[in-house]
């Protein structure tokens, strides 16, 4: 079948804008705009932050993000093929705020990836299978930071000391050794319940399709 996200246009911009500034906002929602054709290609960057209270306030809830943002990435690993044949990519990753989504490529299609990619997240439902072997894959990285080189695990101990809300290895698998798969559910359905969302896109992309990504 047709490729739904090859570019039909690879045609510039007439735009140029020398700071980002925000070209809609609402309630909870506010999304930037810089229009920038200095590089002379036809390709753009989509950040989307989705921001909520509870991402990142106990070791619990720091795994719980990890385990929610990794299964997300492990059920749509197949899907995201044609759009990486068509020059688009992306990431998904989880924050002390919340979770971001990152896609980069070709402009043409790119705000219609972001706009599937969100529709995954929030259609995604998490099976017991899933959760146990992200689950496992989260505990093996935590357990290789323990073999870590000496000046790592110094930089890692004086972060958790001195940045908000972040945790030790050894917090972090506590929290993980209890968590379950109706802990991720309620994670996952309060994070659900009320949230903060703030965009931004730059590149060969006009204000106007700008606008159109921001409203849908």
């Amino acid at each position: 079948k047709k490729n739904p996200f090859i570019p039909t246009s690879l045609a510039m911009i007439d735009e140029q804008d020398q700071t980002p500034h925000v070209i809609y906002q609402k309630k909870d929602f506010t999304f930037w705009h810089k229009a920038d054709t200095s590089f002379h290609k036809p390709t753009a960057i989509n950040f989307l932050a989705i921001r909520f209270d509870h991402a990142a306030d106990t070791a619990k809830h720091s795994v719980l993000n990890h385990l929610w943002t990794r299964t997300v990435n492990d059920s749509i690993s197949e899907s995201t093929y044609e759009p990486y044949i068509a020059g688009l990519g992306y990431s998904l990753y989880p924050h002390l705020n919340g979770i971001s989504f990152n896609t980069t490529g070709y402009a043409d299609k790119q705000g219609d990836y972001l706009i599937w990619l969100v529709d995954q997240l929030f259609l995604f439902r998490p099976t017991q299978q899933d959760f146990l072997r992200i689950k496992a894959q989260l505990k093996q990285d935590l357990d290789n930071q323990k073999s870590r080189q000496a000046y790592q695990g110094a930089n890692m101990a004086l972060s958790s000391l001195i940045t908000k809300n972040n945790f030790t290895t050894k917090e972090l698998l506590d929290a993980l050794k209890n968590s379950t798969i109706g802990d991720l559910q309620n994670f996952i359905k309060d994070a659900k319940s009320h949230f903060e969302v703030v965009g931004y896109t730059t590149g060969d992309t006009s204000k106007k399709d700008a606008l159109k990504l921001a409203t849908t």
